[in-house]
């Protein structure tokens, strides 16, 4: 078929027509036909299930669990830059544990390109998720320092978890979730943890900006059926939920849970909360 032949109207129903062929044959899962095509070259190769095309932060799974976002370039003359597309979601809890990177399919798909861009084909790249690691890092260092100026020990447990004691009261059980900017999320699961304690912190790049709120189970929840996430698919299906845009409503309804230097045993003992 000689596409040049072919009007505008034309091209565009073709377009339409294959895309929606790519998509009974399983090659794509999205209009983002290149990010389809690089999921499952990765997927297949490594023997990786993909993940939901709705799902937050990863596209793939490895048996083991580990989660793996995939990024991907198509080169041409017009455009031969190697720049992915923006990474997001480093903020949240574990947005993915590697990035694979394939730098150019411009092979597969017979594109032109220059000779030293066909030269490099595709490689991999596989990085830790370390930027979200060293967030999580540092709210535990600056929580940990205010509980123990407070007379607390801590342990930490597995995950984001620690037990939380100190003479004559019973230990409490303390989830955290940091992050770099302000952020709010609650997942359903967490609701099986008896007598939980969440401890959202922003800003933990910088220890005196650090706010710190923290909330039961309960009461995140409270918040999330107030503000109407609870019915959201984000919770039904994917069984969390992550707002990332902090506005004045969410501000007023976390306010009574704010931390304030010097209410550390009152909040850990869950007295006059909220």
């Amino acid at each position: 078929m000689n596409l040049e032949l072919l009007n505008d109207d034309e091209l565009l129903r073709l377009w339409r027509q294959t895309q929606a062929l790519l998509r009974q044959r399983g090659v794509c899962r999205s209009a983002n036909v290149v990010g389809s095509v690089a999921e499952s070259l990765v997927a297949e190769k490594l023997q990786l299930s993909l993940a939901a095309p709705s799902m937050r932060g990863h596209d793939a799974i490895a048996p083991d669990g580990t989660l793996f976002q995939i990024k991907a370039r198509l080169m041409t003359v017009g455009n031969p830059s190697r720049q992915l597309g923006d990474v997001h979601y480093l903020h949240e809890e574990r947005p993915f544990d590697f990035l694979i990177a394939v730098q150019d399919l411009s092979p597969l798909f017979g594109a032109a390109v220059t000779t030293s861009a066909t030269t490099s084909g595709a490689r991999r790249i596989v990085r830790p998720g370390a930027n979200s690691f060293s967030v999580n890092a540092a709210g535990r260092d600056w929580l940990l320092a205010q509980l123990t100026r407070a007379g607390f020990s801590a342990s930490v447990g597995p995950g984001k978890l620690f037990t939380v004691a100190t003479d004559g009261a019973s230990p409490r059980l303390v989830r955290v979730i940091a992050a770099r900017q302000r952020i709010f999320s609650l997942r359903p699961t967490l609701n099986t943890l008896p007598n939980l304690l969440l401890i959202y912190l922003w800003y933990v790049d910088d220890p005196a900006k650090t706010v710190a709120y923290a909330l039961t189970y309960q009461q995140a929840l409270a918040i999330a059926n107030k503000k109407g996430w609870t019915n959201t698919p984000s919770w039904l299906n994917d069984g969390y939920y992550y707002d990332s845009h902090v506005g004045d409503e969410l501000l007023a309804l976390l306010a009574p849970y704010r931390v304030q230097a010097g209410q550390w045993q009152e909040v850990i003992a869950g007295t006059n909360r909220g």
